[in-house]
């Protein structure tokens, strides 16, 4: 007969298990869309830089043309250029700022869901010497727990993909290895 006292043990372990696979897959969600992030504004910044860059080479080459005619328009127009490109290049030096400030906001992103990632990492691959391990009730007697199954590395996710799936809690992300 099971001790009262065990079962709210073992299902506070599993709760506790639960919590840290949703947290795992959360973190590793989280990694995988912050590194999509990451490589689409490094493309976008790339095709940005290299369209402006055109843009401005043609922009002083007419300047240059106008200027060389040395009249009156074309120094105005080559004026005109200028301050279309000096206010480019603040635009442009505004819009690196702002990219720089979401690249640092998605690298702590990133790091905190590394660091997720390895506490359920450490936990899963300790050798049960440590305060935390995981394992499974499997006898119970008047006592308490008669014997318990430990469970280590690929046996952890195993058994934690399992009980997951007893309860209807799907790897909806498809991150986890199976």
């Amino acid at each position: 007969m099971r001790c009262e006292g065990s079962n709210r043990d073992e299902k506070m372990a599993l709760e506790i298990i639960e919590s840290m696979e949703q947290k795992l897959a959360r973190a590793d969600a989280r990694i995988a869309e912050l590194e999509t992030a990451m490589k689409r504004q490094a493309a976008a910044v790339k095709m940005i830089d290299m369209s402006h860059v055109r843009r401005a080479e043609t922009m002083m080459q007419h300047a240059q043309v106008l200027h060389d005619q040395s009249n009156a328009a074309a120094l105005e127009s080559e004026r005109e250029a200028n301050a279309m490109l000096t206010e480019r290049i603040a635009e442009l030096e505004q819009s690196v700022t702002v990219r720089d400030t979401e690249i640092a906001r998605l690298e702590t992103d990133l790091e905190l869901a590394r660091r997720d990632a390895e506490r359920y990492r450490w936990i899963r691959d300790s050798d049960n010497e440590g305060p935390i391990s995981a394992g499974n009730a499997t006898a119970f007697g008047e006592y308490g727990f008669e014997r318990v199954e430990w469970f280590y590395d690929d046996e952890l996710d195993a058994a934690v993909d399992e009980a997951r799936a007893a309860m209807g809690v799907g790897d909806a992300i498809g991150l986890l290895p199976h």
